[in-house]
């Protein structure tokens, strides 16, 4: 994949908390109150009603390194070092010589055919048979793009957005998204909707980017039928179309786009332009989380949590939260915190549940930030301390915490 933008992407908060400039309420007015919201078992944190998941790079997934149980042995590479010979493959056909590809792509790059400069590109850019290099890819694509490849152009574009062996450059993937999309490339007309509607590098115009996102999407890009989906479920830039967001997700999922079980699970959770049916949503997330999405390992962890659509189970919540925090989604971070606290599906761990709401506070979740003032306000495995809890509240009840903004108000504290 070659990622254009990731305005969606969560906000970290990593910098120390430091003691409040004016006098704070008596710790006991805090735990108080504290104390009668929160108790000893604060709740789960509902994925599912949380804004739709909106993709924001190309279509193209990233390259990935193998998980280490997937990585060769010394014994295994050297006799993979060692065999050159062509394997067969599923056909019974010599699987080509990666080298000698190579070398025929080289020629005819050099002989100017624009689709072997726009393969090379994409060969250095992901490292399928050589050695991952940006800076090649780049002079490959421009290469290929100055003869009039839509790929081509629409792969250097991402690159300029991106900053990939060049400097950031919006205006200038804006360019050659547009060359490509006008040549009807998928992906060129994918990444023009995107700038459109995030402003990168052209003015903000939410109507163009419904424009580029529907060809896209009429082309065959998943992506861009989520996002379609995403802009009718909201109302933004387009009157707002629960059934029109519920077939545009359906075609995405339909495509087997992971972000789009969630989105379509969301809607039956919520009961939003549908009638309610939790055994669905927890069916659709599902299988989002076995396609690898976060939010819907999430969001599946929270209907094992409470029994909905399925039958009641922490243990199972306990793992699906688990993959989703570990795979970096703070909200999951903020649940697993949870369930250590209260013993659910695991031990009673206080201590695990504090490093765990410290992690989803890094990361800028709310609910992370509301459990961690928990802790502090109770001295429970850290230094009890008033001032940085009513500064966690701050922060969380800023970023729309309702909790927390209640909390503060309850002791007359500004946010």
């Amino acid at each position: 994949m070659i990622p254009t933008n990731n305005h969606q992407r969560p906000q970290t908060s990593s910098s120390p908390i430091t003691p409040a400039a004016r006098a704070m309420p008596t710790l006991l007015a805090l735990l108080a109150t504290l104390g009668a919201i929160v108790a000893t078992s604060p709740t789960i944190a509902a994925a599912a009603s949380t804004a739709p998941t909106r993709i924001v790079q190309s279509d193209q997934p990233p390259p990935t390194d193998p998980p280490a149980d997937k990585q060769p042995s010394p014994d295994t590479a050297a006799v993979e070092s060692a065999d050159k010979k062509p394997r067969p493959t599923e056909s019974g056909d010599p699987k080509p010589d990666p080298a000698e590809t190579l070398k025929k792509l080289l020629k005819a790059a050099e002989d100017g055919d624009a689709q072997a400069m726009a393969t090379l590109g994409a060969m250095y850019e992901s490292g399928q048979d050589v050695k991952q290099d940006d800076a090649e890819a780049l002079k490959w694509f421009q290469k290929a793009a100055d003869k009039g490849a839509p790929a081509a152009m629409a792969n250097l574009g991402a690159f300029y957005a991106a900053g990939r062996a060049v400097k950031e450059d919006h205006k200038q993937a804006v360019e050659w998204f547009r060359k490509a999309a006008e040549k009807n490339d998928t992906m060129g007309m994918f990444n023009l909707a995107v700038a459109y509607e995030t402003g990168a590098g052209i003015e903000q115009n939410l109507e163009k980017a419904i424009h580029w996102y529907t060809r896209a999407a009429q082309g065959g890009s998943a992506h861009a039928m989520l996002n379609l989906g995403v802009l009718y479920d909201s109302g933004q830039g387009v009157e707002q179309d629960h059934a029109k967001a519920r077939a545009s997700y359906g075609k995405a999922a339909d495509r087997e786009l992971p972000e789009a079980f969630y989105s379509l699970g969301t809607m039956y959770a919520e009961g939003r332009g549908v009638e309610r049916n939790d055994s669905l949503a927890s069916q659709l997330y599902a299988k989002g989380a076995k396609l690898g999405d976060v939010r819907a390992m999430d969001a599946l962890g929270v209907m094992f949590a409470e029994g909905r659509g399925m039958p009641k189970s922490d243990e199972v919540a306990v793992q699906w939260f688990g993959q989703a925090a570990r795979r970096g989604l703070p909200k999951a971070m903020a649940n697993l915190g949870v369930m250590h606290l209260n013993g659910r599906g695991v031990p009673k761990d206080e201590k695990k549940a504090v490093e765990w709401f410290r992690k989803a506070k890094d990361a800028g979740d709310v609910d992370g930030m509301f459990y961690l003032a928990v802790m502090y306000s109770q001295g429970r495995e850290v230094p009890r301390d008033e001032e940085i809890a009513i500064i966690l509240l701050q922060r969380a009840a800023r970023a729309g915490h309702e909790r927390s903004q209640k909390q503060l108000h309850s002791i007359d504290v500004a946010w």
